[in-house]
């Protein structure tokens, strides 16, 4: 248990050392040999992936996670970074499938405002403001006292310009 152990935090140490090589190649190790942790483990390589820019290999790291680990403590988040990848790419209606699965799979996640406005946002990008607005307008109900409320009132201003709605904006 202690190797275990000894290896993911190794990895853990390279990562944030910046020798994303070392870091993958522990990461690995970890996953293959470790009786535990094999779902952190996974979700760090896809997250080392990812700072190192290859966002096609992190893409299919999360994807595989998603697979594996769907009851893991971390299948927000693997989904999470899954989405904004496919954001990344301007894959915005894959986005907000990713986005809405989280909602559906971690419904009380610490996630849930983020993932509200990146999914307005990806509405808007597809000019489907009602959906959009629909989210802005779900994180002031629910999470005001977030930092993304801040964002989502921004989100409906834009919104409701670009629809011509601008009044409606003083009601909310």
């Amino acid at each position: 248990q202690y190797s275990e152990d000894a290896l993911v935090r190794l990895a853990d140490c390279y990562l944030i050392s910046k020798d994303f090589t070392q870091a993958l190649k522990y990461y690995d190790q970890a996953f293959v040999n470790n009786k535990s942790d094999k779902d952190y483990a996974l979700f760090q390589k896809g997250v080392t992936l990812k700072l190192l820019d290859k966002d096609d290999e992190a893409k299919d790291v999360f994807s595989k996670f998603s697979k594996l680990f769907g009851n893991s403590r971390l299948i927000d988040d693997a989904l999470y970074q899954n989405a904004l990848l496919e954001m990344d790419k301007s894959n915005y209606q894959n986005a907000v499938a990713i986005f809405t699965e989280l909602m559906k799979q971690k419904p009380n996640s610490s996630l849930i405002s983020n993932v509200l406005l990146k999914r307005g946002l990806s509405f808007s990008n597809m000019q489907n403001y009602d959906r959009a607005i629909a989210d802005y307008q779900l994180i002031l109900k629910k999470y005001s006292k977030s930092p993304a409320a801040e964002e989502a009132l921004l989100g409906i201003k834009d919104a409701l310009n670009i629809q011509n709605r601008s009044d409606e904006f003083f009601d909310i």
